[in-house]
């Protein structure tokens, strides 16, 4: 069975502090205190709790152990898995390795649920909260507004709005989990691959049936259909066919 590690997670930022001449002018005349994480959740594939991460409990503002933490789970991680993963949580994760002085982490691969649903259906939203009310498998936890939320976690250090934070964290990644079970046979190329055919290469089911070829040249690949989770694979081994009877000109 592969043993990839797949590593679920959402994190949440804070805006940007500065100075504008009006009210809706999105040129900053100065920046007085830049956007930082200010938490994220995660979780393992295989394991059953969401783990939730924050900054330094008397100090919001000082994210080194956090920063470090999100390193090291990039850095262990094979595939990583979220929702809006290659415009937003990579980059902001990157962006803030790079302020922390530390180096790329190890390669890994990535699967964006919102790139996936983008690419394979015309829906009217693939916001993850209303995915997760049009299949039925839960929504975003409600909550008074997110300006008003990390305020009370930055700025006050609230208590009883970290536990809010946290619910509303953690609820981010099981519904990102569930969905990416549903989007897995839509996933193309998917990441998770096996040498040879001894089980499905995106759930490892070993129950799968082969349905037709795919032909490249004068080569072919016999094609299985997984009998789990639907999704569509080929042999890696080729066979080779017969040689064209006739040339190009």
């Amino acid at each position: 069975m592969n043993s990839m590690k797949i590593l679920y997670f959402d994190l949440e930022t804070m805006s940007i502090n500065g100075d504008a001449w009006r009210r809706f002018d999105t040129n900053l005349i100065r920046v007085i205190r830049d956007w930082q994480i200010i938490c994220f959740s995660y979780k393992w594939e295989g394991d059953k709790k969401v783990s939730f991460v924050k900054p330094d409990d008397k100090d919001p503002f000082n994210d080194k152990e956090m920063i470090k933490t999100l390193w090291n789970l990039f850095d262990e991680a094979d595939i990583i898995i979220a929702h809006n993963l290659n415009r937003f949580d990579v980059k902001k994760s990157n962006a803030m390795f790079l302020r922390r002085g530390f180096p790329p982490p190890s390669p890994y691969k990535k699967i964006d649920t919102l790139q996936v649903a983008r690419s394979n259906f015309g829906l009217t939203s693939n916001k993850l909260d209303d995915l997760g009310e049009m299949l039925g498998i839960g929504v975003k936890v409600k909550h008074e507004g997110f300006m008003k939320l990390q305020d009370e976690c930055m700025l006050n250090n609230s208590s009883k709005y970290w536990k809010k934070m946290k619910k509303y964290n953690d609820q981010d990644v099981n519904l990102l989990q569930k969905l990416y079970k549903i989007l897995r046979p839509w996933v193309r190329n998917h990441p998770i691959n096996t040498s040879n055919i001894d089980g499905c290469p995106k759930c490892h089911s070993k129950s799968f049936q082969k349905r037709g070829f795919n032909s490249l040249g004068i080569y072919k690949y016999q094609r299985y259909r997984c009998n789990n989770c639907s999704g569509w694979f080929s042999d890696r081994k080729s066979i080779k066919t017969d040689k064209p009877k006739f040339k190009n000109a």
